[in-house]
């Protein structure tokens, strides 16, 4: 094999790699993003669902110690 054949096949092989590399990377951000928005969704409802569940109860203390 000549040396030029052998430059071309290992270059091929390194362009491959890059862009198999990049297309992972794009994949995982795109992961990465669809978590911190289920993340910030989680975090609102708990916000609600922990304020909901403040206001009964201290609605309930106040009716049962008046």
């Amino acid at each position: 094999m000549e040396w030029a054949q052998a430059a071309t096949i290992v270059s091929a092989l390194a362009a491959f790699t890059g862009l198999q590399a990049l297309w992972i990377s794009r994949a995982l951000d795109r992961v990465y993003m669809a978590l911190d928005r289920l993340d910030l969704k989680l975090d609102h409802l708990e916000g609600t669902v922990l304020r909901d569940h403040a206001e009964r109860i201290a609605r309930l203390e106040a009716a049962h110690s008046g």
